[in-house]
């Protein structure tokens, strides 16, 4: 997660672009991109004035297999070009990152797009109803987190419309693997005295699929965000992309939370086989314990801890339902 800068990107008073030359101090500043929209960023440097900004061309070239040249939360540092303007010359070395396959990707020429960068906290946001909850679909986001070492809590939303029964369902799915689960609901207010101080100190993000409320779970947190929300599409139990462009909102002066567009492909980048079963944190005793073969896939074969956790119920059948499907999705 190295930062990645161009060099000699001023040209000369004799016109020759390719030389090194230092910029005056007083026209580079670091700041941090809190909007990313059209090849357009908005980056907030220290004096807390927003300076919209493009990316240098020789930046751009040097992306690889990364889709995104920048993502919400990346420190950067930037040239003034006028008092509201300025030109992105590097982006310093990232802390985290959430990445995922880039939908964009061919078959034979996968690429990556990060999402955010440097987030200390990651909020996986699922519905216990409207739209359905999924374990598979709240899997994989947990598991790419779980593969960059990211803290996270898993949050049930809108409550006030959930049945008592499927809750008490999904948190035996997810106690084992000991996440923090919380449950809330933006119509009664439930958990979000709670999860206002989970998120103080942290660049925190609230990730999952669209409907199930993230946007409102902003707004109720901090109200002049005044974000957009929209109605689930009940026949086809999905929601709307209500979030197009993504944004970091400042909670307070010690914490940002990154509002971002609901994802409806979230595939895994650069995940092996080998490594998915410890990004399940309930198979890491069984594993540790060891299996009959060395080279055991813990799907089907005999003397399997894993399995044999599953049958005890240490393990949930769901859950080793998901791995088993990102397991075929795996780099090999």
């Amino acid at each position: 997660m190295k930062g990645w800068q161009i060099e000699g990107s001023m040209p000369d008073s004799l016109g020759h672009p390719d030389l090194n030359i230092a910029l005056p101090a007083s026209q580079i500043e670091e700041g941090l991109v809190v909007r990313s929209e059209g090849g357009y960023y908005s980056v907030r440097v220290s004096s807390g004035k927003v300076i919209r900004s493009t990316i240098r061309g020789r930046l751009r070239r040097a992306r690889g297999d990364d889709t995104s040249l920048l993502a919400l939360g990346d420190r950067v540092r930037l040239r003034w070009t006028s008092d509201v303007d300025g030109v992105i010359e590097e982006r310093l070395e990232r802390s985290t990152e959430f990445a995922r396959r880039s939908p964009s990707s061919g078959r034979h020429h996968v690429q990556r797009q990060v999402l955010l960068a440097n987030v200390s906290f990651l909020l996986v946001v699922a519905s216990v109803v409207q739209p359905e909850f999924k374990v598979s679909r709240t899997d994989r986001y947990l598991v790419i987190a779980e593969d960059e070492e990211l803290p996270l809590a898993l949050i049930l939303n809108k409550m006030d419309l959930a049945d008592p029964d499927a809750c008490a369902h999904i948190t035996a799915v997810y106690t084992p693997t000991g996440y923090p689960i919380l449950a809330t609901s933006t119509v009664t207010g439930e958990g979000i005295l709670t999860l206002r101080s989970m998120l103080h100190g942290h660049t925190s993000a609230f990730i999952g699929p669209s409907g199930v409320g993230k946007s409102s779970l902003i707004n109720a947190l901090i109200p002049a965000a005044d974000l957009r929300i929209a109605q689930i599409n009940v026949s086809l139990d999905r929601g709307r992309h209500t979030t197009t462009v993504g944004r970091l909102l400042e909670l307070d002066e010690q914490s940002w939370i990154a509002d971002t567009p609901g994802l409806r492909e979230i595939g895994l980048y650069g995940i092996s086989r080998q490594r998915l079963p410890w990004l399940f944190p309930e198979f890491r005793p069984a594993i540790e314990a060891g299996c009959r073969f060395s080279g055991c896939t813990h799907r089907s074969e005999p003397g399997c801890r894993v399995l044999a956790a599953v049958v005890r119920g240490d393990i949930a059948r769901e859950r080793h339902g998901s791995y088993a499907r990102l397991w075929n999705e795996a780099e090999s």
